[in-house]
């Protein structure tokens, strides 16, 4: 039995951002830093869901199952997008919240945030070692002081 890909009127109807996704976009696209999506679902269904979302504007690269030859756990997207925007691992992040993004992150030396929801065959993030395990993005943010 194969898997029917979703259609574009259910494409994101059960769709939501993470705590703390929308302060944590805001914030690092104020920083000017780049970010980008790799995920194992297709480019063109993520690219339309970011749109719908209305965050689309936050990522500088979406990188789907379909746009390289090799995909998470594999660390070609994430070395992809380090060469495609001349960052060293040294200065990368990769938050996830699968195995595969775990895998993926340490695969090309690029420290790695867990989150404890999502997609994760129903394991705890915690069992893949992250470097470190937070419930809202806010947390990565600097506080004011």
């Amino acid at each position: 039995m194969t898997q029917q890909r979703p259609s574009v009127s259910e494409l994101g109807y059960h769709s939501y951002l993470y705590p703390g996704g929308s302060d944590f976009l805001e914030a690092m696209n104020d920083r000017g830093i780049k970010q980008v999506v790799i995920t194992n679902k297709s480019e063109q269904f993520t690219d339309r869901l970011l749109q719908l979302m209305g965050i689309d504007h936050y990522f500088e690269l979406t990188i789907g199952d379909d746009s390289l030859s090799e995909k998470k756990p594999h660390p070609m997207p994430l070395v992809h997008a380090m060469q495609r925007f001349n960052c060293p691992n040294e200065q990368s992040l990769m938050i996830g919240d699968s195995v595969n993004d775990i895998r993926a992150a340490r695969a090309a030396g690029v420290r790695v945030v867990g989150l404890p929801y999502g997609y994760n065959h129903g394991k705890p993030i915690e069992r893949a070692k992250p470097d470190l395990v937070i419930t809202s993005l806010t947390t990565l943010l600097p506080t004011k002081a």
